[in-house]
């Protein structure tokens, strides 16, 4: 055919120009199969998962209401609650700890000291996030924490029978408050930490058990106690 000119892209820049364009489509779909959300995943796990500032190493559950002492209620049948400590008092005790709970029948208060925690010889108190009875306790984390335990959900410490339930549920924290006091905390800590403390994190990002031995070695227990509302006043203050 006249006017017909063979043009064999091998030898040409054509060939190039499809392998570029044939090497972006393919990147297009990567990034998009990167970008999937991971499926099987718990909200905590992914949140842990993406740590990226000091707010996001103490996780809080949207469904408790939290006491500042650092417990949490969550309201079951009727006026029977559960309640156990948050994400940063879980990280604050860490796992080698023995737990001294009350007994069956044995009445809590809110806002009163319900029960403790042994460390290294340091006892620290936890004050009652809700007023009841207890009916029942976590048997299987009475004498000692559970590694890698969600204290949400298996980590809990008491069943309690609760007394004019809703209206102590109005003194406890939720929500976007939850959020904005658990905020204030960090900042409290943050005020803590130094260039020596960063031994506190572990890798992953994560912040270790018992942080508050490398951030405050001398007197991380009445520390502790400053942050559970459980300190007693000494005669100076």
């Amino acid at each position: 055919m006249e006017g017909f000119q063979y043009i064999d892209i091998f030898s040409t820049k054509g060939f190039e120009y499809i392998l570029v364009i044939s090497f972006l489509i393919l990147f297009v779909f990567f990034l998009h199969w990167m970008n999937k959300p991971v499926a099987g995943k718990s909200l905590p796990a992914v949140r842990r998962s993406r740590k990226a500032n000091l707010i996001d190493w103490f996780y809080l559950d949207d469904r408790y209401f939290y006491h500042q002492g650092h417990t949490w209620v969550k309201p079951e049948e009727g006026n029977l609650v559960k309640i156990g400590i948050d994400d940063f008092a879980r990280k604050l005790v860490g796992n080698s700890v023995q737990w001294n709970l009350p007994q069956k029948g044995k009445k809590v208060q809110q806002g009163s000291k319900a029960w403790t925690a042994q460390i290294d010889g340091k006892t620290l108190s936890f004050l009652a996030p809700i007023t009841g009875e207890v009916v029942e306790v976590n048997d299987k984390i009475e004498h000692t924490w559970l590694p890698d335990q969600d204290p949400y959900e298996k980590g809990w410490l008491l069943q309690v029978r609760a007394s004019r339930l809703h209206a102590h549920l109005k003194n406890l924290l939720t929500g976007k408050i939850a959020r904005s006091w658990m905020q204030d905390t960090v900042e409290k800590l943050n005020q803590l930490m130094t260039a020596d403390a960063v031994p506190v994190m572990q890798d992953g990002g994560e912040i270790k058990d018992c942080f508050l031995r490398e951030v405050v070695p001398q007197n991380w227990h009445e520390v502790a106690e400053e942050f559970l509302l459980s300190r007693e006043p000494t005669e100076n203050e």
